[in-house]
C-alpha cells in the first residue's frame, strides 16, 4: 500500500522527491496531517519559517510518529529551534541540508550530483536513512547534536562559494591582461583553476553556459544561511558578506535564475553581459528605489550626489569625516547597497 508524503520549497525539486520517492511506495499528498513522512527544500530562510510556523504551517498540522526531513540549508539555530518543537510534538526529524556538488554541472540535481549533511538521533538517523538514500547520492553523517549539520553546510557554503567567486575573478583577470599585452601571455587550458569545483566552473564560463537548474538565487540563500550562522557564533566574514553583495546585485540584474558561473558577467562588458540577460538597468531601478542614492534611507536628501558635501551621514562617514576614509568599502559597517560594485572610470554606473 503506498504512503503519503507531503512536500514543500522550490517546485521543480518537488517533482525530482515523488519521482525517487515512488519506487519505495510513496505517494505525494497535499495532506500534512495524512502524510508519513514530509520533506522541505524551501527557498530561503523566511520561507522556510513560513512553511514550518505560520498558520496553517506544517508543524501546526503534522502528526505524532511523522517523518520529517528538511534538505533546507538554514542556520544551527533555526535547526535547533525545529528540532525541539518537533521532538515535542512526537515527530521523527532530521536536518540534512542538502549540497549540490557540481553547480556547474549540466544536469546538477542527478541523484549521483547531490549530498547531503545529516544530524539528528541514531533512531530518526535510521528511520530516514533510506529516504535520504533514494534523494541523494551521498549522505555525510553530522552527529545527533541539532544544528550540527547546519554548521557543516555552512562551512562548506564559504568554501565552494569562494571557490566560485575566485574562478570568475580569476576570468575577468586573464580577460583583461590578455586584452592589455596580447595573447602571448595567455595561461594554457583553463585559468589556473587548482581545484576539481575551480575547473567546473571555468569550464562554464569558458563554455558560456550559464543555465543548468541550480541558479544564483539559490547560492545566495545559503550564504545567507552561512552568514547567519556566522552572526549566532558572533563571528564576521567579510569575504561572503562581499559574495552574497555580488550575488544579490544579480539578482537585482534580472540574473537570479542564472546558474553560479554567471557570476562571470559582473566582469564582463555590459554588452557581453546583456547578451546572456543581465539587466544592469533594472539592477539601477531597484538600487534608485531603495533611496534616491541607492543608500536605501528615505530620508537620505542628497538625491545620488554623495560628493563631499553630503550630509545624509548614510554613507560610513559625516560631513566633518576625513575625505580619505574609504566610505566606498563593502567591508564598512553600514554598507548597505551594491552602488559600489560596478563603476567605470568615470565613475558612472557600468
Amino acid at each position: 500500500m503506498a504512503q503519503g508524503f507531503f512536500y514543500s520549497g522550490y517546485d521543480f525539486f518537488g517533482d525530482l522527491v515523488a519521482e525517487r520517492l515512488a519506487p519505495a511506495g510513496w505517494e505525494r499528498t497535499d495532506d500534512v496531517a495524512g502524510a508519513k513522512l514530509v520533506v522541505t527544500y524551501c527557498q530561503g530562510l523566511q520561507a522556510h519559517e513560513d512553511a514550518y510556523y505560520e498558520e496553517g504551517g506544517i508543524m501546526t498540522a503534522i502528526r505524532p510518529g511523522t517523518l520529517l526531513v528538511d534538505l533546507t540549508p538554514t542556520s544551527p539555530r533555526m535547526a535547533r529551534d525545529l528540532a525541539v518543537i518537533a521532538k515535542s510534538s512526537g515527530v521523527v526529524a532530521v536536518e540534512a541540508p542538502l549540497v549540490v556538488a557540481d553547480p556547474a554541472a549540466k544536469e546538477p540535481f542527478v541523484h549521483r550530483g547531490l549530498a547531503c549533511f545529516a544530524a539528528g538521533e541514531k533512531d530518526a538517523l535510521e528511520q530516514t536513512r533510506p529516504v535520504l538514500d533514494l534523494l541523494v547520492g551521498t549522505v555525510y553523517q553530522a552527529g545527533s547534536e541539532p544544528g550540527s549539520a547546519c554548521l557543516a553546510r555552512a562551512t562548506y557554503t564559504v568554501q565552494s562559494t569562494a571557490q566560485i567567486v575566485a574562478m570568475a575573478e580569476a576570468h575577468a583577470l586573464v580577460q583583461g591582461v590578455v586584452e592589455q599585452l596580447g595573447s602571448s601571455v595567455s595561461p594554457q587550458g583553463t585559468a589556473g583553476a587548482i581545484t576539481p569545483l575551480g575547473t567546473a566552473v571555468s569550464n562554464a564560463i569558458a563554455d558560456e553556459r550559464f543555465s543548468n537548474g541550480y541558479t544564483v538565487q539559490m547560492l545566495a540563500t545559503e550564504v545567507a544561511a552561512a552568514l547567519d550562522a556566522a552572526e549566532e557564533g558572533g563571528v564576521v566574514l567579510p569575504l561572503m558578506e562581499s559574495c552574497l553583495q555580488v550575488l544579490e546585485l544579480l539578482v537585482l540584474a534580472d540574473a537570479g535564475s542564472m546558474s553560479p558561473a554567471a557570476v562571470s558577467l559582473v566582469y564582463a562588458e555590459q554588452e557581453v553581459a546583456a547578451k546572456h540577460g543581465v539587466d544592469w538597468n533594472a539592477a539601477e531601478r531597484a538600487l534608485s528605489e531603495k533611496g534616491g542614492c541607492g543608500c536605501g534611507h528615505d530620508d537620505c536628501d542628497c538625491d545620488g550626489d554623495c560628493g563631499d558635501d553630503c550630509t545624509c551621514d548614510h554613507h560610513g562617514r559625516g560631513a566633518d569625516d576625513d575625505d580619505e576614509d574609504d566610505d566606498d568599502s563593502p567591508f564598512r559597517n553600514d554598507y548597505d547597497g551594491w552602488d559600489t560594485l560596478r563603476f567605470d572610470d568615470d565613475d558612472d554606473w557600468n
